[in-house]
């Protein structure tokens, strides 16, 4: 099943945005992009800690479709260095 545009944009920011934090180190990124969607309705959870809010993004680029092997591989030695599996 193919998916609506609406969720293949957001899929398309959602994966930029995580990049772009861990690339830059810079959790604003993605809160930013977590705020225009919650403003969209789409996004109705808060946010948790950024310790917690971290290991996600790792975890999410280790798991995306869109990531590089070099790119699953460095989020597989993130998290292993910080305590965490690639287990969902």
């Amino acid at each position: 099943m193919k998916a609506d545009p609406l969720t293949r944009q957001f899929v398309k920011e959602r994966d930029e945005a995580v990049k772009t934090a861990i690339r830059t180190d810079d959790l604003r990124v993605f809160k930013r992009f977590y705020a225009r969607w919650k403003a969209k309705g789409i996004y109705q959870i808060a946010l948790p800690s950024d310790e917690v809010l971290w290991r996600t993004l790792y975890k999410m680029l280790y798991h995306t479709n869109d990531a590089t092997e070099e790119e699953k591989a460095m989020a597989e030695r993130w998290l292993i260095a910080h305590g965490s599996s690639t287990k969902i």
